[in-house]
C-alpha cells in the first residue's frame, strides 16, 4: 500500500473535540477514495461508505434538508446502523448530488457525534448550477494533490527518506545517499505523483507500464473536460477539446520559435558581422547599455 502524509491529517481530525464534516477535494485518481479506505482499516473503523454517482436519486431526499430521514435511508441502503460508535460515513463523489454538501451543516449541527467524510472533484461545476447557501463554517476543508518527492521515495525505496529529513543547507550529505537521491528523483519526473503510476512502478519496475497508466489517467481526463466544458460551450466534444489543446500547444511552440529568434538577433548570432545590433519586440533603447549591447540593466 501506498502512504501518504494525508493520513496524519485525518487522524487528527478524527480526534478533534469539535470535528466538522470532512470535504476532501483534488483532481480525479489522486487517491482520495484510497486514502479514506486506508485510514479506516488502520484505524479499525467501520467505513460506511456510499458512492453517490450510484444512487443520484438521494439528491432530492438530501434537498428536504431532513437529517433522519437522510439517516433512516443511509441506514437501509447500507444495510446496518451508520451511528455505531466505531463507524464513519463516507459520502464518495459528492459532487454528483450537490444537496449533500448543503447537508453536511445539519450533520455537523444534529450529529456531531458522527465522523462524515466527503469526497468530491470539481466541485466548482457543480455548485455553478445551483443556488443554495453554503455550509460556511460547518465543515472542513483539505485539498488532496498527487504524491509527493517524499511519498514517492516511501513506495520504492523508505531508507532514502531519511536522508532528506535530516538534510541542511549547511550540512554535507553522503555521496552514494545523493547519488541514489538524484537516480529515484529524475524517475519520479517521469512517474510523477498519480498513486496508479508510482503503484505500477514499484510493481513492475517497468516505465512502459506507467506510460501506459498515464495515457489511461489523460484519456479519463480528456472525457471530463468535454463533459463539463458542454456546460459553458455546447456543442463541445472529446474531440474539438483535443484539437484545443493541441492548437494551444502549435500556439506556444511558435511563440517560444519567434522569442528565441529574438533574442539569438539581438545576442548578434544571427547576424552577419559587423551588423547593428536589433532589439527585440518592445524592449525600448534606454533599457541597453550601448547600441551593441544587449543586456538589460
Amino acid at each position: 500500500m501506498l502512504e501518504r502524509t494525508a493520513e496524519k491529517y485525518l487522524n487528527d481530525w478524527y480526534r478533534k473535540e469539535r470535528r466538522k464534516p470532512l470535504v476532501l477535494r483534488g483532481a480525479r485518481q489522486v487517491g482520495k477514495s484510497t486514502l479514506v479506505r486506508r485510514f479506516a482499516e488502520k484505524n479499525g473503523l467501520v467505513l460506511n461508505e456510499v458512492n453517490l454517482e450510484q444512487h443520484l436519486y438521494l439528491d432530492n431526499l438530501f434537498k428536504a434538508l431532513d437529517i433522519d430521514s437522510i439517516i433512516r435511508e443511509l441506514d437501509a441502503l447500507i444495510g446496518r446502523n451508520i451511528q455505531t460508535p466505531d463507524a464513519v460515513l463516507f459520502l464518495d463523489e459528492i459532487q454528483a448530488t450537490p444537496h449533500a454538501i448543503q447537508v453536511l451543516r445539519y450533520f455537523y449541527e444534529k450529529k456531531p457525534e458522527l465522523p462524515v467524510i466527503s469526497a468530491g472533484s470539481l466541485l466548482e461545476f457543480a455548485l455553478a448550477d445551483h443556488h443554495f447557501s453554503m455550509p460556511v463554517g460547518r465543515i472542513e476543508y483539505y485539498h488532496l494533490g498527487p504524491m509527493t518527492f517524499r511519498e514517492f521515495l516511501s513506495a520504492v525505496e523508505p531508507g532514502l527518506k531519511r536522508y532528506l529529513s535530516e538534510f541542511r543547507i549547511n550540512k554535507s550529505i553522503l555521496v552514494t545517499a545523493h547519488q541514489k537521491l538524484i537516480k529515484r528523483q529524475r524517475e519520479f519526473l517521469f512517474v510523477g505523483g498519480m498513486p496508479e503510476a508510482v503503484y505500477a512502478f514499484t510493481e513492475e519496475n517497468s516505465l512502459m507500464e506507467v506510460t501506459a497508466v498515464h495515457r489511461s489517467i489523460a484519456e479519463t481526463y480528456q472525457d471530463d473536460f468535454s463533459k463539463y466544458a458542454k456546460k459553458k460551450r455546447p456543442g463541445l466534444d472529446a474531440k474539438s477539446v483535443s484539437a484545443d489543446s493541441e492548437n494551444y500547444r502549435t500556439e506556444g511552440k511558435i511563440q517560444q520559435h519567434i522569442k528565441r529568434r529574438q533574442i539569438q538577433k539581438c545576442e548578434g548570432r544571427d547576424r552577419p558581422a559587423g551588423q547593428g545590433a536589433c532589439l527585440p519586440s518592445g524592449v525600448s533603447q534606454p533599457l541597453l547599455r550601448s547600441a551593441a549591447d544587449c543586456r538589460y540593466q
